[in-house]
């Protein structure tokens, strides 16, 4: 059996790549979606800045898979403005809520149709690789 590293970079030569916002949001709500199952639990504590640092680890770890995510490393922390509209868009559909008076936990809601837009923007994306992505989490 290959390295996993090795098999990623494998993998990154015969696929296709995150190119557009909305397979990148897709990409992000997959690892969440798959953290929670990991962790099994329905919601975490939001730290801006580490989310921020949790996804940047992510993008030097798997850059084939966060090439679309950018980040400005010229302040505290490394901030990605994608991010931050990534999250708010997941806010806005329902896909996590921040119902709680300061506005500190997410909560991740289950969304319909899942499965079939992963399928059917990002089918390069295998579950075991969601799966490796999202044990890299610390949030």
């Amino acid at each position: 059996m290959q390295p996993f590293f090795d098999y990623m970079n494998l993998k990154y030569n015969k696929m296709e790549t995150i190119a557009t916002y909305q397979q990148l949001a897709l990409l992000i709500e997959a690892i969440l979606k798959q953290y929670f199952i990991n962790k099994e639990m329905k919601g975490f504590t939001s730290n801006h800045e580490q989310l921020h640092r949790n996804f940047y680890r992510l993008k030097k770890d798997f850059p084939q898979y966060f090439e679309r995510l950018t980040f400005d490393t010229n302040g505290h922390y490394p901030y990605s403005e994608d991010l931050d509209s990534i999250l708010q868009d997941f806010q806005i559909c329902g896909i996590i809520n921040k119902l709680n008076p300061k506005f500190r936990t997410i909560i991740f809601n289950e969304v319909e149709n899942f499965d079939e837009r992963k399928a059917k923007r990002i089918p390069f994306v295998e579950d075991n690789v969601l799966q490796d992505i999202a044990a890299k989490l610390t949030i």
